[in-house]
């Protein structure tokens, strides 16, 4: 479950694609990223279709949907939240949490 497309890019960038099992519709780059599962899109994750896919680790935005963050917190699935903040030039930075 990938909540902004630029987080699947980054991790092709550095040769972690390998490890992806799903991410989101708006995932669409790079080409290798559009073959994987969906489980919905950004704001509206599919929570049934992420748990059977039984991933080791979901990574998330801080911006997703809460109540989705929540069922996946209750659910005990381990989750990696990212903190994406704009800059004065609008550039996004990452943080983690």
């Amino acid at each position: 479950f990938f909540a902004v497309s630029g987080v699947t890019e980054t991790l092709f960038s550095i040769g972690a694609g390998n490890l992806l099992i799903a991410n989101t519709h708006e995932c669409d780059f790079p080409k290798k990223a559009v073959s994987l599962s969906k489980i919905g899109s950004y704001l509206y994750p599919n929570i049934e279709k992420i748990l059977s896919l039984r991933p080791s680790l979901v990574i998330a935005s801080q911006d997703n949907n809460q109540d989705s963050l929540l069922t996946l917190k209750e659910t005990k699935t381990e989750l990696f939240i990212l903190k994406i903040k704009f800059g004065e030039n609008r550039s996004k930075k990452t943080g983690v949490s």
